[in-house]
C-alpha cells in the first residue's frame, strides 16, 4: 500500500471511529422533552424546524464578533434545558462545534435537537454571559470563547454593564406630588450603603463567616438524630447566647419532616450523603434555616445602629424609582417581597414572605415613562426601565409593585383571574418586556461598546401594535 494509499485509510478510520463517538455521546443524552406552547408556535408547532421558519440568523444575530454573539432573542423561548427549542440548541445550530458538524442540515438539526445543556457538548465554547426569562424578548450577549465569558462574567459581577429594557404596563401612571424627591447620587450612595450593610448581615463577605452557634447541615443531622433517639432534651438554663425556641426548632425540623424517615437515624452523615441526596438537601435547607434564625435572634438583640435605607417609591427629576429586596421562594420559581412591604401595597400582597424565613437582596428599579396608549381599549403605558441591580423577575415584581404589571404577565398580577377570563379577547400575544439595549467595555474593543435593538412595541395613533415574530 502505498503513502497517500495509507494515508487515506487511516483518515478514513479515524472518522469512522469519530462518527461512532459522536453518535455514542448523543444516544446517551436521550431524555425526556418536555412541551412548550409559545406565543410564535403552538404545543404542535415548537420545535427548532417550525422557529427556524419563523426567524432567520441574518436578523437575530445582530452583532458577530471572534469573541461574542449579540443575539435579539425571540419571546417564549428558554435558555436551554429539554425543550424542543432553546436559546442553547438555536446557536448551536447556527454556530457548531467541530464534534458535531456536519454539511447534512438535517443530520446537525437532529443532533443539536439532543443537546440540553452547554456541557453537552465538550467543545462548544458557547456560553450566554447573563440571562434573561423565558418570555422576555431582546439582547443577549453570548460568549464565544472561555476566555471571554470569563472576562464579561468580571464585568457583570462588578456593574460595569449598563442595561434598559422596554416594557408597556398596565393602566397610566398618575402623577403622585406625595413621593419623596431624591438626588441620583444620594441613591447610589445610599444603595452602596445597604449592599454594603446586607452583605455584612448575611455573611457575605469574601471569606466564610460563622459565628458563635453557627450550625452546618451534619450538625443539624446529629442533633435530629439526638431529638428522634432521647425526646426532647430537658430545659437547660439559657445561656447568654441566643438559642432558638421550641417554634423556631419546629421551621427547622419542617423540611426534614416532609421527607426524611424516622429510620434515617440509623445512618450516618457519611452514608446519607452518598445514598440519599435528596436527604441530604433537606438538612442543608434546615441548616440555612436555623442559622438565618439564629442570625436574626443575634441581631435583635444588638442596639439599633440606624442602618441606611430608600423609600419603596420615590422620584428623582422625572423618572420613579422603586426600591424592594427580593428574595427567591424555596417553594418555586417565583420572587418574594418582605411581608411588611406587602402589607402595604395590595397589588403584591400575594408575595409576602416572613424576613427570617427568605433570603432577601437590596433591588432597585429605574422608570422612565415613554408614552401613554392604549391596547384592545384598555389604558396602558410604555415605559423604559433600568435594572440599577440584577435581581431574577426584578423587573417584574418592581412593576407589579408600582400598581402597574407588565402588560401579559399572569405571574405577578393583581388579577389573575381577570387575565384569564378574557385571555383571548385582551391579553396580548406575548408578555410586554424587551431586553432594549446594552453597553459595556467588551474584550477585544477598544473603547466601550454598545448596542440597541429594534423597538417591538411601536405606537399607532394612539394604539400599541405588538410586533409578531
Amino acid at each position: 500500500m502505498s503513502d497517500v494509499s495509507n494515508a487515506k485509510w487511516l483518515a478514513s478510520k479515524v472518522n469512522n471511529l469519530r462518527a461512532i463517538a459522536e453518535n455514542e455521546q448523543l444516544e446517551g443524552l436521550d431524555q425526556k422533552i418536555y412541551s412548550d406552547n409559545p406565543c410564535w408556535g403552538s404545543p404542535e408547532k415548537c420545535d427548532l424546524q417550525h422557529l427556524f421558519s419563523k426567524v432567520q440568523k441574518k436578523d437575530v444575530v445582530i452583532h458577530e464578533t471572534k469573541n461574542y454573539l449579540i443575539f435579539n432573542k425571540p419571546p417564549d423561548l428558554r435558555m436551554d434545558g429539554p425543550y424542543p427549542s432553546t436559546v442553547h440548541k438555536v446557536l448551536t445550530f447556527w454556530f457548531p462545534p467541530p464534534s458535531i458538524n456536519t454539511n447534512n442540515e438535517k443530520e446537525l438539526l437532529s443532533r443539536v435537537s439532543k443537546l440540553h445543556q452547554h456541557n453537552h457538548v465538550d467543545d462548544n465554547a458557547l456560553r450566554p454571559c447573563h440571562q434573561l426569562d423565558y418570555a422576555t424578548s431582546g439582547i443577549l450577549c453570548v460568549a464565544r470563547t472561555h476566555e471571554a465569558a470569563s472576562a464579561a462574567g468580571v464585568l457583570w459581577e462588578g456593574r460595569k454593564v449598563s442595561k434598559s429594557y422596554l416594557a408597556v404596563i398596565h393602566g397610566h401612571i398618575k402623577s403622585n406630588t406625595s413621593l419623596p424627591v431624591l438626588k441620583s447620587e444620594v441613591v447610589l450612595s445610599t444603595l452602596s450603603q445597604v449592599e454594603r450593610s446586607y452583605r455584612n448581615r448575611r455573611g457575605k463577605s469574601k471569606s466564610k463567616v460563622t459565628f458563635n452557634g453557627f450550625m452546618p447541615p451534619h450538625a443539624i443531622f446529629c442533633k435530629w438524630k439526638s431529638v428522634r433517639e432521647n425526646g426532647k432534651a430537658k430545659k437547660k438554663k439559657r445561656r447568654r447566647a441566643s438559642q432558638l425556641s421550641e417554634e423556631q426548632w419546629s421551621k427547622v425540623w419542617e423540611p426534614i419532616e416532609k421527607i426524611v424517615p424516622e429510620t434515617a437515624v440509623a445512618m450516618d452523615w457519611k452514608d446519607l450523603c452518598k445514598n440519599r441526596v435528596e436527604w441530604k438537601k433537606t438538612f442543608v435547607a434546615a441548616a440555612a434555616i436555623h442559622n438565618r434564625l439564629l442570625r436574626n435572634e443575634r441581631e435583635a438583640e444588638e442596639p439599633e445602629k440606624g442602618e441606611p435605607s430608600l423609600p419603596t417609591l420615590f422620584m428623582v427629576e422625572e423618572d420613579l424609582y422603586i426600591f424592594c429586596p427580593l428574595a427567591q421562594a424555596s417553594s418555586d420559581f417565583t420572587m418574594k417581597i418582605p411581608l411588611s412591604i406587602a402589607q402595604l401595597y395590595p397589588s403584591v400582597a400575594k408575595l409576602g414572605a416572613n424576613d427570617d424565613e427568605e433570603d432577601f437582596k437590596p433591588s432597585l428599579t429605574r422608570c422612565q415613562i415613554i408614552e401613554e396608549v392604549t391596547y384592545r381599549g384598555r389604558p396602558a403605558t410604555k415605559v423604559k426601565l433600568w435594572p440599577i441591580t440584577g435581581r431574577r423577575h426584578q423587573l417584574r415584581v418592581h412593576t407589579a409593585l408600582s400598581g402597574h404589571a407588565i402588560l401579559g404577565d399572569v405571574s405577578y398580577s393583581s388579577d389573575v383571574n381577570e387575565q384569564e377570563a378574557t385571555t383571548k379577547t385582551r391579553l396580548p400575544p406575548r408578555m410586554c418586556l424587551h431586553a432594549y439595549s446594552l453597553a459595556l467595555p467588551l474584550l477585544g474593543e477598544r473603547q466601550d461598546w454598545s448596542i440597541t435593538t429594534t423597538d417591538p412595541f411601536s405606537v399607532v395613533e394612539g394604539e400599541l401594535v405588538i410586533k409578531e415574530i
